[in-house]
């Protein structure tokens, strides 16, 4: 699996947790670091795919 399609895969499920954003940031790290460990990357590289990925899905959605 892609490094993209695995951050897209931890939004899909952060989506389903219903759990206020203070309590779901450190699992958000988590799974992030997680990821970044598999493709020998950075847990902050990660967040930063994470983060641009969002920001990307906001600006397309208010076109």
């Amino acid at each position: 699996m892609t490094l993209y399609n695995e951050v897209k895969m931890l939004d899909e499920k952060i989506n389903a947790i219903d759990m206020p954003f203070d309590k779901g940031l450190p699992l958000l790290q988590n799974l992030l670091w997680e990821i970044a460990d598999r493709h020998n990357t950075t847990g902050p590289e990660e967040l930063r795919m994470y983060f641009d990925m969002k920001s990307a899905e906001l600006k397309n959605s208010k076109e």
